[in-house]
């Protein structure tokens, strides 16, 4: 009998191999996890944080719970802008400012999430329940923001923009005064801007003293900000205030705009070198009214 081929000898059949079970397709609601929250406030601030929650309680059948992040949202929200009206502009144009608040907002969040929705969550991720949507997370984000924004630049517009005692007709305009600035203090200011071609229109303006420095606020367009012929006019009217008032004046501008109000220095914006010439020193104290305003038309340098 003729032997055969161990090459030729036909293999055994073998078993087939067990393919791995595919992961099951997640399902249910899409829910944002925790981390994610923390996010969307940080981002949008409160209102984006507290509508994040309450998309989240939504999906988890929770409407009551819902309402009360919401509700959460809009209180911190009026809190922050309170908060903002307070502060001097140093302080909420900060970046460290605006970083501790947000980071706040998150912290508040997540510690809320944690304490209401965390168990929901574990349950709901470990049946293979969605994710929320970073597209609906950055909607919440850029709609949170846009609204803070919004609204802090409609309170900031609807506050008085000078405050203190209104004295009307000085110079062809209206001039406040507040802190220790008399009526003869806002009577010269008037004046003086007259002279400067400040009130054409009858515009306003405001004249702060302390004891030891004067500060006289207007309304003026942004671009004058870059004007190095107008700062040096500046720098003047501010020495001829200065020898009129025996203190130091600083002339600020007062810019209304869509993200609220903001405050320029003008005397501190052009480098001392580009100015005509420093303000003169204060004069010594002395009894009796303030030197009267010059003649219209005179010059406001002094003297050499």
């Amino acid at each position: 009998m003729p032997q055969q081929d161990p090459a030729e000898t036909p293999a055994a059949p073998t078993a087939p191999e067990a393919s791995e079970p595919a992961a099951p397709e997640p399902t249910g609601p899409r829910v944002f996890t925790i981390t994610a929250l923390g996010w969307i406030a940080f981002l949008g601030g409160p209102l984006a944080g507290g509508f994040a929650l309450a998309y989240n309680a939504r999906r988890f059948g929770h409407a009551r719970e819902a309402t009360y992040a919401v509700a959460g949202g809009i209180v911190a929200t009026a809190l922050l802008l309170a908060l903002i009206l307070q502060l001097p502009e140093a302080v909420t144009g900060h970046w460290a400012y605006r970083g501790l608040l947000s980071g706040l907002w998150a912290v508040i969040t997540v510690a809320v999430a944690e304490k209401t929705q965390s168990e929901r969550m574990d349950v709901h991720f470990a049946a293979g329940g969605r994710k929320g949507s970073g597209w609906a997370g950055a909607g919440m984000v850029v709609w949170g923001f846009a609204v803070l924004v919004a609204l802090g630049a409609i309170v900031s517009l609807a506050m008085p923009v000078f405050e203190g005692t209104p004295h009307e007709r000085v110079g062809g305009g209206t001039v406040y005064a507040s802190g220790d600035a008399t009526e003869a203090d806002a009577r010269y200011v008037g004046t003086a801007l007259r002279q400067f071609g400040y009130f054409p229109d009858g515009e306003a303006a405001q004249v702060s003293r302390t004891q030891d420095s004067a500060r006289v606020s207007m309304l003026l367009i942004p671009e004058i900000e870059t004007d190095t012929v107008f700062l040096q006019e500046v720098h003047l009217l501010a020495a001829h205030l200065q020898q009129a008032l025996r203190a130091p004046v600083a002339i600020v501008n007062v810019v209304d705009g869509f993200s609220g109000r903001r405050q320029t220095v003008l005397t501190d914006v052009l480098p001392p070198e580009l100015r005509f010439r420093p303000p003169p020193p204060p004069l010594p104290e002395q009894s009796g009214p303030p030197p009267a305003a010059p003649a219209s038309g005179q010059s406001l340098a002094p003297e050499a």
